[in-house]
């Protein structure tokens, strides 16, 4: 796109910045890492800089995948020699103006006395007492946090640590980038009353981020509230709960930087990204959960922060602004090295931060030059994973290779760069005496001002996120779909975008070119939506009975032709019948709710049906390894349902399993593709590998196959969907073509914003949405944050009673006893609800597909289960806030203790909670 096309484009998003190069002069590191800055990298090779940067990939904000590309920079001589000299210098260099102190958690002990007058709000402004002091009047903002977000997620009763109840940010020059985070945990809470605590009051920032002078500025406010005295008591005696040191080696590639520890203790460590084709970028040495080392590739992670920060869909225009190829190649390569270090259960005093030992001290990294003696196999290896155990196994080789140089007489080569412990120890301790200083002895004004982040992210922002937005809009059309004369067709719709009216569309084409009504067939994941589609095509096409629409289960129990005393359990019947049948004496029911034991087995159950030959053992292995010491339990479980079943019903497995094993005879298969030569399914995303594997034969068999479905809406894990089936669309069905619809035309914009941010979490490589509702109610969706279940419905209710208007809402939960609870509530209050009234409380799952003015969210971490993978909770979260059209409430949980499942693809856990990592940018905040 030519500088005037954007500049006319974003002509009323900004008058200041006219055009696609401000973008790039405006991102903040950007300026930071700027390669002309000789005074500041004068070792810094400018083109060769260039040639090692070139490897980022500036749209997708990663490394090429192209790892030959890689290859040749870490097997170029002249590259190589020119690393290793800035590695070696960078180490020879570490002094107090090159480490850092990078993050700081500080605990102190505030009485009764000192909350009151910190939380004194006379003036009407929590924290914050007038000042006689203009400076820090015009110059210093402390805003009360809407929610302490996920600080006191895990909380459990007898934890040693404190419950923070309220919380507050500062900053200077309205800079929220530059801040320092205040976290008070009041006695009255009960989670408080009558502990011993350590400390209650919680101080952190980012010293890097602000300046000595900054940080001293902003603490004088503690400090005048609570006067001089109480401030020194409280620093004296206040515990370093958590820090991090680091250096930065300035021109060093993150690509050359493969890290050991001295510290053979150390047996674990991970890297990121985790995606099999993609070059390492973050390599940790130890556990995240506790001390570590991390290296990370430092231009890139303050990029990507930047753009996140600024929009939404940065891949879908980066590519067309010009200048984009010499945004990184123009930053100097910065490979950061820092020491993470946790004091929560045995913390040390404040006044002895310089004495405490960094984990810089142990760091190792291998010497550049000898990657000669990697063959290109074991270099690919290492570039792609270098975790603990990948450069301990180089380590090896490389001493290996010294054996043999030794053997032949030639003198063996130096394989690590070792920093001086002592030098290192002396330069974090100096910068934390000035650290210390800083927060001891705090300064009335301030004077120099930094570069406003705030700022550049709001400029960069206006010129991007409009082209983003025109961009994202832009959808197949409908016409152009309904009348695809493809065989295999896959239509990626977001929420609102009008899938269930282009089924409708499909078929009437078809119907228009003479194809037999009895030869198409319409399959809905739930009754509930066949039963739309029915009553939309009998609206539009009153005459063609014959049509089978159904859902998919119902479509194969016609097929098998099963006798009619057999009957079929949904989804939902069979899980009540598995519920019932689980003994409440069995080991397995002692630890788990008896609804949760029903879940997680009948997600055993879904995955064994996935295989001809079916083994309990290796399922609950995969789905479920924590419970595999009730494995005796699930057994009887299993028999005890299929005895229930026997001669009386079939479930959903079962009729997949028969008809794909019917499918096998060529004869049969030739019947059913003869009967129906159109297949259409809606909501493709929740098909598992059963079915897929049916459809497969039938289109290999000659019937076309018409789908629509959003992969970020995959909410049937448990049942054996995996998005890995949609996206090998293209690979699985010749003669294909995908279309999207990018059209929300059911929620307004602050409500497609939010839902967006979700979407990209699920997944960066998916479409995001742009707002068609023209609703002049366009207001951000609501959060508000709740201790227990039963307050946040209390204020739910109450919310409602008050709420005058007449229109849909949906209260959506999690779980069935969730629905239960907030059901009894709106009875005791007389509220009206129910199948026919305008209020309705349902599960996620049952609310898929519906939409109402009103929506009412509740998180999941009200209830103490056993969640499934945060991604796919991420695309629970998805299905719940995308059903709003008008206005939509959050209810989050302060202290879920939930924790989710294992991710499949990263066989991580998260503990952090979806609701309270929403961007607090797309929110209204309640108290």
């Amino acid at each position: 796109m030519s500088s005037s096309k954007l500049s006319k484009s974003n002509s009323k998003a900004t008058t200041s910045n006219s055009n696609e190069n401000t973008v790039f002069s405006n991102i903040v590191p950007s300026k930071i890492f700027n390669v002309s800055r000789n005074a500041k990298y004068p070792s810094v090779q400018p083109e060769l800089n260039r040639k090692i940067a070139k490897l980022t990939n500036p749209v997708s904000l990663n490394y090429t995948t192209t790892i030959a590309k890689i290859m040749s920079v870490l097997r170029d001589r002249e590259i190589v020699e020119y690393q290793q000299s800035l590695m070696k210098a960078a180490i020879n260099n570490i002094s107090e103006d090159t480490v850092d102190i990078d993050y700081i958690r500080i605990g102190l002990k505030l009485t009764q006395n000192d909350i009151d007058k910190l939380l004194d709000s006379e003036d009407g402004f929590c924290f914050v007492r007038n000042s006689k002091n203009n400076n820090r009047q015009e110059r210093l903002t402390v805003n009360k946090m809407p929610n302490v977000g996920n600080k006191n997620n895990g909380f459990k009763t007898g934890d040693k640590k404190p419950y923070f109840t309220i919380g507050f940010r500062m900053f200077a020059d309205k800079d929220e980038y530059r801040y320092i985070n205040i976290f008070i945990a009041e006695h009255y809470n009960e989670r408080n009353d009558y502990r011993a605590l350590k400390y209650n009051c919680s101080i952190e920032f980012i010293p890097t981020r602000l300046s000595l002078h900054l940080i001293s500025f902003m603490l004088y406010q503690i400090k005048s509230v609570l006067e001089i005295r109480r401030y020194k008591q409280l620093f004296d005696n206040a515990l370093l709960l958590e820090l991090h040191t680091g250096y930065i080696m300035y021109g060093v590639s993150q690509l050359f930087g493969f890290m050991l520890t001295r510290n053979n203790k150390v047996k674990v460590g991970l890297v990121y990204p985790q995606e099999k084709d993609m070059a390492t970028e973050t390599a940790y040495v130890g556990s995240y959960a506790s001390d570590h080392l991390i290296g990370y590739d430092k231009v890139l992670k303050e990029n990507k922060m930047f753009i996140k920060d600024a929009v939404l869909g940065w891949d879908r225009v980066a590519k067309g602004l010009s200048g984009i190829n010499d945004w990184f190649p123009n930053q100097v390569c910065s490979y950061r090295l820092e020491s993470r270090r946790k004091f929560e259960k045995e913390p040390v005093k404040l006044a002895d931060i310089s004495t405490v030992k960094s984990l810089l001290e142990d760091v190792r990294l291998i010497r550049p030059e000898r990657l000669f003696d990697l063959d290109d196999s074991q270099l690919e290896v290492l570039i792609l994973d270098k975790s603990l155990k990948n450069c301990r196994d180089t380590q090896e080789i490389l001493k290996a290779k010294n054996r043999e140089r030794r053997e032949q007489g030639k003198k063996g080569l130096s394989s690590q760069f070792m920093p001086n412990k002592q030098r290192i120890a002396e330069s974090v301790g100096g910068c934390s005496e000035l650290l210390l200083e800083a927060i001891r002895v705090p300064v009335k004004e301030l004077t120099k001002k930094k570069k406003n982040y705030s700022v550049a992210v709001c400029e960069v922002s206006g010129i991007i996120q409009p082209l983003i937005d025109k961009t994202a809009s832009k959808s197949h059309k409908v016409s152009a779909i309904t009348k695809s004369k493809r065989r295999a067709i896959y239509v990626e719709g977001c929420p609102g975008s009008g899938k269930t009216s282009l089924v409708v569309k499909r078929v009437e084409h078809l119907l228009a070119q003479d194809i037999d009504a009895s030869e198409i067939s319409v399959l809905a994941f739930t009754n509930a939506a066949a039963k739309e589609f029915a009553e939309r095509l009998d609206e539009k096409l009153p005459d063609n009975n014959s049509m089978f629409v159904g859902t998919f289960s119902s479509w194969c129990n016609k097929l098998l032709n099963f006798e009619r005393d057999q009957k079929v359990l949904s989804a939902e019947a069979a899980l009540k019948t598995i519920e019932g049948l689980v003994d409440p004496k069995s080991k397995i029911a002692k630890k788990l709710y008896l609804d949760e034991v029903a879940r997680r087995c009948q997600t055993i159950f879904n995955h064994m049906a996935n295989f001809d030959e079916p083994i309990l053992e290796r399922s609950i292995k995969k789905v479920a390894p924590d419970l595999t010491e009730f494995e005796d339990d699930i057994s009887i479980l299993l028999s005890a349902y299929n005895v229930y079943k026997k001669g009386r019903y079939r479930d959903f497995n079962d009729i997949l399993v028969q008809l794909r094993m019917r499918l096998k005879d060529e004869n049969f298969r030739h019947k059913v593709a003869s009967k129906t030569k159109h297949l259409i399914i809606d909501e493709i995303q929740d098909t598992n590998k059963i079915q897929w594997d049916i459809i497969k034969k039938l289109y290999d068999h000659g019937i076309h196959f018409f789908c629509v479905g959003d992969p970020a809406q995959s909410m049937y894990g448990f049942r054996g969907a995996k998005h890995e089936y949609l996206d090998q669309f293209a690979e699985t069905f010749k003669n294909r073509r995908c279309f999207k619809l990018a059209k929300n035309y059911r929620s307004t914009a602050p409500l497609v914003s939010l839902a967006n941010a979700i979407r990209l979490k699920i997944n960066p490589k998916y479409s995001i949405s742009v707002s068609f509702n023209k609703s002049e109610q366009a207001v951000p969706p609501r959060l508000m944050s709740c201790d227990k279940l039963e307050d946040a419905i209390k204020w739910m209710v109450k919310d409602i009673t008050g709420l005058q208007s007449s229109g849909t809402q949906l209260i959506l939960c999690r779980y069935n006893r969730q629905v239960e609870a907030v059901e009894k509530a709106l009875k005791k209050a007389d509220v009206k609800h129910g199948d026919g009234k305008t209020i309705q409380v349902l599960t996620y799952h049952n609310g898929k597909g519906l939409e109402a003015e009103h929506c009412y969210v509740l998180d999941p971490q009200f209830s103490k289960c056993k969640l499934s993978s945060y991604k796919e909770e991420l695309c629970n979260a998805y299905v719940a806030l995308t059903r709003a059209k008008e206005t939509l409430t959050i209810l989050a949980c302060n202290c879920g203790s939930s924790v989710y499942g294992k991710d499949d693809e990263t066989g991580k856990q998260s503990g952090r909670s979806i609701f309270l990592d929403l961007p607090e940018k797309s929110l209204e905040f309640v108290d």
